[in-house]
């Protein structure tokens, strides 16, 4: 692989990132004009994916060797995923609500849970890593071409926290001093499942403004 694992895998996924920023969820989001059908929607999805999700981060943390290293990855993992469960209280999801995945969200979490489940530490990586480092992007993103007032202005905030960049930097950094000792072969599938999470985080946003855009495109 020429350059580092997260160089190549960032170039790689570029136009799934921009299909991202130029989806429709995004740009009303971003301008305020989103429903709040529809924002509620991707939330209620997004708080069941994080419950989930902090499952896995625990057992990826499990994998890495006693020490300091590990210590550091739980800590900013779990310090990233409280601030956004903090804004889904805020909003009003509450951590007892019964919340039926939808397609994207069953489908991202079973492709996850299927490496990690592989034991893998560098593939679990690979494919926990598009989950920190899109939406840290992706909210930054936001945050600059956001249009103010904003309706949904702290929750955009949510994603440009330092918690989240720390965790974000650190994955980025594991996975990239994991993956120079892994063959070719190996960085190949690495960067394939670097490559599907990325896909899901678009189906992810695509399935909540495809839940409601007919009556989105109505108002």
């Amino acid at each position: 692989m020429n350059g580092s694992f997260s160089r190549v895998a960032w170039k790689t996924v570029e136009p799934i990132l921009e299909r991202i920023k130029t989806h429709p969820f995004l740009r009303k989001l971003a301008n305020g004009t989103l429903s709040r059908e529809m924002f509620m929607t991707y939330i209620r999805q997004d708080s069941f994916y994080l419950h989930k999700n902090a499952e896995e981060t625990a057992i990826v943390a499990d994998m890495l060797p006693e020490g300091e290293l590990k210590e550091i990855f739980r800590k900013t993992a779990v310090e990233s995923i409280l601030a956004e469960k903090e804004m889904h209280a805020m909003l009003g999801i509450r951590d007892d609500e019964e919340i039926r995945p939808m397609h994207a969200t069953s489908g991202y979490l079973a492709h996850i849970r299927g490496i990690i489940d592989s034991g893998d530490l560098a593939m679990s990586l690979a494919a926990i890593l598009p989950c920190q480092w899109v939406y840290d992007y992706i909210g930054r993103y936001i945050h600059s071409i956001e249009k103010t007032p904003n309706p949904f202005h702290e929750w955009i905030c949510c994603y440009t926290t330092e918690a989240m960049e720390r965790s974000t930097l650190l994955t980025i950094e594991l996975t990239d001093a994991l993956a120079m000792a892994q063959s070719q072969e190996r960085q190949e599938k690495m960067l394939d499942a670097f490559v599907k999470s990325t896909q899901w985080e678009y189906e992810f946003w695509n399935q909540a403004y495809r839940a409601h855009s007919h009556k989105d495109t109505q108002q």
